[in-house]
């Protein structure tokens, strides 16, 4: 299993930022599943990438 160095958060309006995983002594995420997506454009060369992410329901944290 891979070490987990930080989470993000996407917001609403496109913008994301990071908290490093040494500054959050407790988490807890509900229902984490896979989203895989695709958005297509005629300017990038590859855009038949597939993206895929982890999404909850839910979570609670602590950040210090």
């Amino acid at each position: 299993m891979e070490k987990l160095k930080a989470i993000q958060f996407n917001f609403e309006n496109c913008e994301s930022d990071q908290i490093p995983i040494e500054y959050i002594p407790y988490f807890n995420f509900k229902n984490v599943y896979t989203n895989l997506s695709h958005r297509w454009s005629h300017e990038e060369e590859n855009s038949h990438v597939l993206k895929t992410g982890l999404e909850c329901d839910g979570f609670t944290m602590i950040a210090d």
